[in-house]
């Protein structure tokens, strides 16, 4: 399922966007640097393996992080 946009960067100003991502297992995004914007996340459900710098952990339901 690809992700579906659920409020804009237009609908915000360019404050922000939020969208819903479902992903099966090791298909999620790749490793990735954000240069100029922050990304935020929360796990629902399964696991996700999460790169922030040289920090690396697993991210399980309830797991919200913050890469900025």
């Amino acid at each position: 399922m690809p992700a579906q946009v659920r409020v804009s960067g237009e609908q915000t100003g360019g404050a922000f966007s939020l969208t819903e991502n479902l992903a099966r297992r090791g298909s999620g995004s790749p490793v990735h640097i954000h240069e100029h914007e922050e990304e935020s996340l929360i796990v629902l459900d399964g696991e996700l393996r999460v790169v922030l710098g040289d920090d690396e952990h697993l991210a399980g339901p309830g797991t919200a992080d913050l890469a900025t």
